[in-house]
Order: C-alpha cells, then structure tokens, then sequence
C-alpha cells in the first residue's frame, strides 16, 4: 500500500511540474 501511495504522489509532483515548465 505505501508504494501505491508514493507512485501517485510522484504523479501529482509530476504533473504539476509539467504544468510549470509548460507555462
């Protein structure tokens, strides 16, 4: 369960990243 957590954790970082450098 914890490492499910981290993965979608690691994906929210991700995206919002993404977002940033796209902007």
């Amino acid at each position: 369960m914890g490492k499910h957590k981290f993965l979608y954790w690691y994906l929210i970082l991700l995206k919002l990243f993404y977002r940033e450098k796209v902007e």
